[in-house]
């Protein structure tokens, strides 16, 4: 199975988030608040959480 990847582009008002390989896409309010809950969501996924490593 590939290794999970959560792409994210950032703006002020929002949060386009794309888990792959799903494909899954999401956007999110960029306040604290619903940062904290979709953070949330990963913890209960801890295999998916990995730290991350630069190309």
């Amino acid at each position: 199975m590939p290794q999970p990847v959560i792409g994210c582009d950032l703006s002020r008002a929002f949060l386009d988030l794309c888990d792959l390989p799903s494909g899954q896409t999401q956007r999110i309010p960029n306040t604290r608040d619903a940062i904290a809950e979709w953070a949330e969501t990963l913890a209960r996924h801890p295999r998916r959480l990995r730290s991350h490593q630069r190309l």
